[in-house]
């Protein structure tokens, strides 16, 4: 919804949620006429309730709560309310997999890069944009097994985001979303 479409970040969010509230409604309704011995008994509208609920839950957890042991620091953890919302999920939704992933970066200004040594990046997504998020986030790679980074680069390659590994600051992984104001920035 947000790359193909557009839409804003929440209205994209809140409609992933009820997509994937119809797919797991229609997982438990399969299992549930499956294995039960009594199939005619389920309510589907309680079912659909369940699953958006559990959809719910998972969502807001992510958008609001993630360990503060995986932020590269006290800045790092603030800045992560600034990230686009379906980033965020997907960010602690992986958290949730591997608890030893590092968010090293979100939020940058023009002058971050300088105290890094790196010449500007006007069209960075580290900076917030025209829609009030931060579209991009590095994630450590350092002192992880490469089969690791492979594993986290193929989830959000498989979710929908740009990724690019690189050393310019440190080896990390470079993940953004679609910027539908910069359609070719990282």
């Amino acid at each position: 919804m947000h790359n193909d479409y557009g839409y804003e970040p929440w209205s994209a969010l809140f409609g992933g949620m009820i997509t994937a509230s119809v797919f797991l409604f229609a997982y438990i309704s399969h299992i549930y006429r499956r294995f039960s011995r009594k199939p005619e008994n389920l309510s589907i509208k309680r079912v659909f309730y369940l699953a958006f609920f559990v959809v719910f839950i998972i969502c807001a957890k992510g958008l609001w709560f993630i360990s503060g042991k995986s932020f590269n620091g006290a800045h790092i953890r603030k800045e992560f309310t600034q990230l686009h919302p379906i980033l965020r999920v997907a960010v602690s939704t992986l958290v949730n997999l591997d608890d030893s992933l590092i968010v090293t970066d979100a939020a940058r200004q023009p002058g971050d890069y300088k105290k890094m040594r790196l010449s500007p990046k006007p069209k960075s997504l580290h900076y917030k944009q025209g829609n009030g998020f931060v579209h991009a986030i590095d994630l450590r790679t350092r002192d992880r097994s490469e089969i690791r980074n492979l594993l986290v680069t193929g989830y959000f390659k498989l979710m929908g985001f740009q990724t690019l590994r690189h050393n310019e600051a440190g080896d990390h992984l470079h993940i953004s979303i679609n910027c539908h104001e910069k359609p070719w920035a990282m």
